[in-house]
């Protein structure tokens, strides 16, 4: 079922939902390392989930994320706004343990 959220002025936003990953499946993240995907996105806005907690930086560049990129907790998922042809990098927030993440456009 999906559920919209409403605005201030009791208005629907746009609904979004995820669509096929942008990677080859989920991504293996490790401590310390990094990930990221060479592929340019395609979109504006971007579904991240990991059962993590993860710090996460766009660039057209393709820098990578640091521990002080954006801390994001993408454990319910989350939907990211970015600029079409950016590449994103992800971390392991310290202290988190291995996990896959999912990186999926949106509809």
């Amino acid at each position: 079922m999906v559920m919209t959220t409403l605005d201030r002025h009791g208005e629907s936003l746009q609904t979004i939902q995820p669509d096929r990953t942008l990677t080859a499946g989920p991504l293996q993240l490790q401590a310390g390392i990094p990930l990221s995907p060479n592929t340019p996105l395609p979109d504006g806005a971007v579904y991240l989930f990991c059962k993590s907690l993860i710090h996460v930086r766009f660039s057209r560049e393709g820098d990578a994320a640091d521990a002080w990129s954006a801390p994001i907790d993408a454990r319910a998922g989350a939907v990211l706004a970015c600029v079409p042809g950016e590449r994103i990098s992800v971390l392991l927030m310290e202290g988190e343990g291995e996990n896959l993440l999912w990186i999926c456009g949106v509809r």
